[in-house]
């Protein structure tokens, strides 16, 4: 039986001065192991991780890593750190105890790695380099950042089933004399490839599994669009087969559209016949999982009462046969043989593999939405599929055709996403009693620019120019277009009241703490009900949600809801902030009921989007979050030790209470500043 393993090697700590340049962000090797330990993602047996360890350690660990494997065993070798050519161009992978004048000594070679993948038995093999790399040059040479490091050469080998993937194959740095040169840039291609598994972007056909090539895809796609002077890689060297690197942890059997659903239910066969048409359509599109949904609606209409519908749906399937789409993926996520590739280039595709071997890297195409143009069953191409005009009356034809029309008409609006959302109320109240504001889908600004953010400090007199600092808005960008769907969110922040009803109800634990800042008895005091609860940490808030039938807002539904898609600075326009929009500045030196400050309210109405209580989002913090997110309803889940919050709180300045200002706080600590609001999806 096949087996699924991982080495994960990262650097973030040197010994030698020199090589102190480079900062690898410390939790991403730890994260990736954890995705493709997690038995629902990547259901690798066995993940070793090795962090800042010295070479004689790291060497050994990667000879038993390879050893004794079998042919179809999968293994797959991570390395995050400094990558250094020495003066012959041979390439090097710097550890903590690394010295850079004595590399073949001290640090591990490219040749070793390759001699090692090249003595292993197993046939698929993935090694990937998340290296910040340096040149080294002849004495009194300078060599110039942007060459290649070589990394075709160097790790081709004579062996077969090898994958190499790298966030760059250039140089950032070069060495004069004893000094480093050059601008080093922190990778986020580790980032995407983890963001990629644990949210199941990655698997673009949406067929359940995420293979090497739609992984690889993915990343390169998110990297290059933010960052574009990194540029990732891949290389195959007689690759042998499909290699699935894990599951999409968040797929469900695809199901077809509802109206096409219901026309193939219809008594009338004429309809039914419509739908073969449209099954068909669907068979042959690019999209896996609809293609697999059809197939099987399409063979149990091989069984229908009406032998022009069989035969019908029996001749799309027999024409078909040779392209069927993928069975259901299985538990088991070992690769599929399909094909046997040759040198690969490193551009991202599913296409054949090219004949060159220097990587050229571009996106891959994106599939053609199936086409809507197709006429309407008529009689005419009711004789080319044989039926008997005679058995069938004018009137049947007639309103056939009007039904097929109008279910072809749904099942195109349904599939584009353009259902008329116009009629949903502005304003709902759920069976908890919890006013909710509507939030149309659409565009907004996310984030800010820091130097913009800067001037608007200075400009508003927030501060004198010493006072007012970039740093506050550094992790604010760069401010980017982000799209939401339709969602709801509470017109207030979450009171006492409407907190204790879930704990009383059993689904939801008392605050940590019954006091405010200067009321001793706060939580479940009729007095305050209407108050904002607090003492609240992450998961608390969470369930509360849950129990509603709600959610935490997303960041981006939160800041969308506070600024609207103006770009505004604070929920209320540009004005600088005042004791009638808010509470800040500790001048209220307490809570404030939620229904305070109607004045200061965002365009959509919703009340106290800052000051007063900052609220828990559902996303986890970085502080680079933004120049990663995605376009299209963004939400980090890529676990961190802090989740974000939102809002600023009653003893926010007016910098912490601006519609961009974020924060990362520990999900486990709850305080008087920080409370909750939820969000729903109609």
């Amino acid at each position: 039986m096949s087996r699924r393993l991982a080495l994960i090697i990262g650097n973030s700590e040197y010994d030698d001065p020199a090589l102190a340049r480079l900062v690898t962000p410390g939790g991403d090797a730890a994260d990736l192991a954890a995705v493709l330990r997690d038995p629902q993602i990547g259901g690798f047996e066995a993940v070793e991780t090795l962090l800042n360890q010295p070479l004689t350690k790291v060497r050994r660990a990667i000879a038993h890593f390879f050893a004794r494997r079998k042919p179809d065993d999968l293994l797959l070798l991570y390395f995050s750190g400094h990558g250094v050519l020495d003066d012959r161009g041979r390439l090097f992978l710097a550890l903590k105890d690394t010295e850079h004048e004595v590399l073949r000594g001290t640090a591990l070679s490219a040749n070793f790695i390759t001699d090692e993948m090249d003595g292993s038995r197993s046939k698929r093999q993935v090694l990937i380099l998340d290296c910040c790399h340096s040149g080294a040059f002849a004495r009194g040479a300078k060599g110039a950042p942007g060459s290649s490091v070589g990394t075709a050469p160097n790790f081709a080998g004579t062996g077969y089933g090898r994958v190499v993937l790298t966030a760059t194959d250039s140089t950032q740095y070069a060495w004069e004399g004893d000094q480093v040169t050059g601008e080093g840039l922190n990778s986020i291609f580790t980032r995407h490839l983890i963001h990629g598994l644990h949210s199941g972007k990655a698997d673009t056909d949406q067929d359940g599994r995420v293979t090497l090539d739609e992984w690889y895809d993915y990343a390169y796609a998110q990297v290059i669009s933010q960052t574009p002077k990194q540029t990732p890689h891949k290389w195959s060297f007689n690759e042998q087969g499909e290699i699935v690197v894990a599951r999409n942890p968040h797929w469900r059997p695809p199901t077809l559209p509802p109206a096409l659903q219901q026309a193939l239910e219809n008594p009338l066969k004429h309809v039914r016949l419509g739908a073969v048409r449209e099954l068909g359509d669907l068979l042959r599109g690019s999209e896996k999982g609809l293609a697999l949904a059809a197939k099987t609606a399409l063979e149990r209409l091989e069984n229908d009462d009406s032998r022009t519908v069989s035969r019908a749906a029996a001749e799309i399937l027999v024409g078909k046969e040779k392209t069927a789409p993928a069975e259901t993926p299985k538990n088991d996520v070992s690769a599929v043989a399909t094909r046997a590739k040759k040198i690969e280039v490193g551009k991202p595709a599913k296409a054949e593999p090219e004949k060159k071997a220097e990587p050229i890297p571009q996106p891959s195409p994106q599939p053609t939405p199936v086409s809507p143009s197709r006429p309407a069953v008529s009689g005419r191409a009711s004789k080319r599929r044989t039926f008997n005009p005679l058995l069938i009356s004018g009137a049947v034809v007639m309103v056939s055709c009007l039904l097929l029309v109008i279910t072809r008409t749904i099942i195109n609006m349904t599939a584009s996403g353009t259902l008329d959302t116009s009629s949903l109320p502005e304003t709902i109240t759920n069976s908890k009693d919890s006013p909710m504001v509507l939030i149309p889908a659409g565009p907004f600004k996310m984030g800010s620019d820091a130097d913009v953010a800067l001037a608007e400090c200075q400009e508003l007199r927030i501060g004198s120019e010493d006072e007012c600092q970039r740093s506050w808005s550094e992790n604010e960008e760069p401010q980017h277009t982000v799209t939401l769907d339709t969602f709801y969110i509470d017109q207030h922040e979450v009171t006492n009241a409407q907190y204790e009803a879930c704990v009383d109800d059993g689904g939801c634990k008392p605050p940590g703490n019954t006091a405010s800042k200067t009321r001793p008895r706060y939580y479940n005091n009729r007095d305050f009900d209407d108050y904002p609860v607090i003492y609240v940490d992450w998961e608390k808030a969470k369930t509360y949600c849950d129990w509603r039938g709600a959610r935490l807002p997303t960041e981006a539904e939160w800041e969308k809801a506070a600024r609207g898609t103006d770009g505004r600075t604070y929920p209320w326009g540009k004005q600088t902030p005042n004791d009638k929009l808010l509470n800040f500045l500790s001048k209220e030196g307490d809570t404030k009921p939620a229904v305070s400050y109607p004045d200061g309210a965002s365009p959509y109405g919703v009340y106290n989007m800052a000051g007063n209580v900052g609220e828990w989002v559902a996303d986890w913090y970085f502080s680079d979050y933004h120049a990663s997110s995605l376009e299209e309803n963004p939400a980090n889940q890529i676990p961190s030790t802090k989740r974000t919050v939102r809002g600023g709180g009653l003893s926010s300045g007016e910098n912490g209470v601006r519609t961009a200002f974020r924060m990362g706080y520990d999900p486990t600590i709850s305080t008087s500043n920080i409370g909750i609001r939820c969000a729903h999806s109609p």
